[in-house]
């Protein structure tokens, strides 16, 4: 479940951000279609990190935000090039104002660390069930889908 004292700090960002962090199927190295779109809209600006627990949702993760000591996320950190257009289309794909009643994800500006210092970028938000779901211990859904594969083969 969400850590309902961190959200509600994280919602003080009011003001939107060109920024967004990503930390799954839009990460360049997996190879998802989605994720080959996102930087042909975007300019990848490299590593980044932010305070939370990443569970594994089957075909892809989700980032639950928490603070605290070995709770971290690692993914990229994105300047988008037409931020309606492309967090239209990306809220489209993670489901964000469909009719569906279960929308697992939300949409949030939060603190994320880049080059040494703490910025503030979008980022999507598992803000479903994440009770009997394997947490990914690492932080980094990268090394964790590498193991996964290799574990398959």
């Amino acid at each position: 479940m969400v850590d309902s004292a961190y959200l509600a700090k994280v919602s003080k960002l009011k003001f939107l951000t060109n920024l967004l962090f990503v930390y799954g199927s839009l990460l360049p190295d997996l190879g998802h279609p989605m994720s080959r779109w996102l930087a042909a809209s975007a300019d990848r600006l490299g590593e980044a990190k932010t305070s939370g627990k990443l569970v594994d949702l089957g075909e892809y993760p989700g980032l639950v935000l928490a603070e605290g000591e070995g709770k971290e996320v690692f993914g990229q950190l994105f300047r988008l090039h037409n931020p309606e257009v492309v967090l239209k289309v990306l809220d489209e794909y993670e489901g964000i104002g469909s009719d569906s009643m279960d929308e697992a994800y939300s949409r949030h500006v939060i603190p994320v660390q880049w080059a040494g210092e703490e910025i503030n970028a979008q980022a999507y938000i598992y803000v479903g069930q994440i009770i009997g779901k394997p947490l990914v211990v690492s932080g980094d859904y990268r090394i964790y889908h590498s193991q996964m594969v290799q574990n398959q083969a």
